[in-house]
């Protein structure tokens, strides 16, 4: 069995030299289901309200109504549940943040992540499914085991540091190139015409 992963258009999602914010701006761009941690992701923000952060859930799903109830309930003043996207302003969304939050419990190889370090930001996730591939722990993001509350806020608070944020930027970037669209799809046309598909 061949496993090829997704790919990444860099023209599409370009890098962007890490942004100095006053107010580092924290994004999840997926499903909004408790698979994908978001409920995990309510507990960061509200844990680290006192913090200089904003949390940004941009997306669609199951547990949206649930969400937007716990953070009205919850007195959630960081964060903002933003209706879903197409995916043409996806590459401006991520361009104006600081930090993509993916803290999945159940994923293969999302693009979401590769996206986002096409763009330059270090991503903080789970070492669930292929992620370890394209997330290294301390270099272009943190791993974090699943419903680790105080993992993802401690790697969010460390990378407040201007000097961390930026190098691992450009580590998130070295990384996403491996995959771009001009390396994945002839991998992928030369086994489908070892197989005859084509």
């Amino acid at each position: 069995m061949v496993f090829i992963p997704p790919s990444v258009d860099l023209d599409k999602f370009p890098f962007r030299e890490d942004r100095k914010h006053k107010v580092l701006r924290i994004i999840y761009v997926g499903r909004i289901d408790r698979m994908k941690g978001i409920f995990d992701i309510l507990k960061v923000a509200k844990f680290l309200r006192h913090e200089p952060l904003e949390f940004y859930l941009i997306g669609e799903g199951p547990d949206k109504g649930l969400v937007k109830k716990k953070i009205y309930t919850n007195k959630c003043t960081n964060i903002s549940l933003l209706p879903s996207v197409n995916h043409e302003d996806v590459p401006r969304i991520l361009r104006d943040a600081d930090i993509f939050l993916h803290p999945t419990y159940d994923d293969e190889f999302p693009s979401s992540l590769l996206e986002a370090l096409a763009s330059g930001l270090p991503c903080i996730s789970t070492p669930v499914g292929e992620i370890p591939e394209i997330i290294k722990n301390d270099i272009n993001g943190f791993l974090v085991s699943p419903g680790n509350i105080k993992g993802i806020s401690n790697a969010i608070l460390a990378l407040q540091d201007f000097q961390k944020r930026t190098a691992f930027s450009r580590a998130a970037r070295r990384i996403a190139e491996k995959y771009s669209d001009d390396i994945i799809i002839p991998k992928l046309l030369r086994i489908y015409s070892r197989l005859n598909f084509l």
